[in-house]
């Protein structure tokens, strides 16, 4: 415990002097909320924050999905890789250990007054209101923990669209995979479904949980709506033993070739998720929410998302 009181201060006071010499403020993500949709969705508005406060945003915890984006498949930490960190090639193990130590420093009660720790799940809080805003510019180090349960404004995102999709370009191979999906269904436009099972199972007591003669049904009704111009795309979870439907394209199990997949389709369809709301997000498409008790019943009505 010593050493590990040691080492965190010493990473504080590291921090500190960077913070300083770059006349920049830090925001760090550490023990993000969740998987694909929640992380980049949390990168997205630390990102807006940090614009607005003239911050840089550290997120080693992003590192398991390096890998897939073209900025960061260098383990980067910084959230704006710049040509000096491109030459950097940092270990995975000491990216690991400075998360640790971001996670345990948020913990401890340190009695600087330039660093702050802040959960952002309370449902209460409003991410504009001026208390919080305070907050980030009265620090020069601030900490986040957990998801963004509270009150968010989606046009600082909007506004920021086109960097956010460089930004996380997916990388070759993944957008490789994606196209020739899309190129294999062999139709002018093409319809998104993600199908989500899993753990909607229980999610919201199983209002969003749809099984998969739902979801044959649910293909069938898109078929119909948008015509034979139109192919469809599945995005699916879980391998199945036996086709769900004949007329889709379904992908199993491979969540970075469908999450980019989605985001190149035309029109995209399914339960609430931020998986599917980031692919529609970030290339501005139509989407159409269903849940188990509209998705027979509503009009398939396809709007611009928000998040």
């Amino acid at each position: 415990k010593i050493k590990f009181f040691i080492l965190d201060h010493i990473l504080i006071l590291l921090l500190l002097l960077y913070s300083y010499w770059l006349n920049k403020k830090i925001f760090i993500i550490i023990s993000p909320y969740g998987r694909w949709g929640n992380r980049l969705m949390l990168f997205s508005y630390m990102l807006t924050w940090a614009k607005q406060h003239d911050a840089i945003v550290l997120n080693p915890s992003f590192l398991e999905y390096s890998k897939y984006f073209k900025n960061f498949n260098s383990n980067v930490v910084g959230i704006i890789p710049n040509d000096f960190f491109k030459q950097i090639k940092i270990p995975q193990n000491f990216l690991k250990f400075i998360n640790d130590s971001f996670n345990r420093i948020s913990y401890r009660k340190l009695k600087i007054t330039n660093i702050y720790s802040f959960n952002l799940e309370s449902e209460n809080e409003h991410y504009q209101s001026k208390s919080f805003q305070n907050l980030l510019s009265s620090h020069k180090i601030v900490f986040f923990r957990g998801f963004l349960f509270g009150r968010r404004n989606f046009n600082l995102v909007k506004v920021l669209r086109n960097d956010l999709n460089s930004l996380f370009e997916f990388s070759d191979n993944i957008q490789s995979r994606a196209n020739e999906i899309l190129n294999s269904i062999k139709k002018p436009k093409i319809v998104g479904v993600c199908m989500r099972q899993g753990d909607y199972k229980n999610h919201f007591g199983g209002k969003l949980f749809l099984n998969d003669y739902e979801y044959k049904i649910l293909i069938d009704r898109v078929q119909k709506l948008f015509g034979a111009e139109y192919g469809i795309f599945v995005a699916c979870e879980e391998m199945k033993e036996n086709p769900i439907h004949h007329g889709a394209y379904f992908n199993y199990g491979d969540p970075a070739v469908n999450l980019c997949t989605l985001s190149k389709c035309d029109y995209l369809i399914g339960p609430a998720s931020t998986f599917m709301t980031w692919a529609s997000f970030i290339n501005n498409l139509e989407t159409c929410y269903i849940d188990r008790d509209n998705f027979r019943t509503k009009e398939l009505v396809f709007h611009k998302t928000t998040f």
